[in-house]
């Protein structure tokens, strides 16, 4: 099932809007990788503003820290 790109965008400013840093927010998606692989906190900056998109094993790791911090 592809990932909707504008809803991961979403995500990355829900989640900068709710006091997450970019290198809470990297951290965060490593939490989820096995092996602890996250991305650069410029990396999710870049996704943030649309210059890059993030591979779909992100996307996902994005979606549901969102989905975890609208929960709490």
């Amino acid at each position: 099932m592809p990932v909707d790109i504008d809803k991961v965008r979403e995500a990355l400013t829900s989640l900068k809007a709710g006091g997450f840093t970019d290198e809470q927010i990297a951290v965060g998606i490593g939490q989820q990788m096995p092996g602890g692989a996250h991305p650069s906190s410029m990396t999710v900056y870049r996704w943030r503003n649309g210059r890059n998109t993030p591979r779909e094993m992100y996307c996902w790791a994005i979606l549901e820290m969102a989905k975890n911090q609208k929960e709490q």
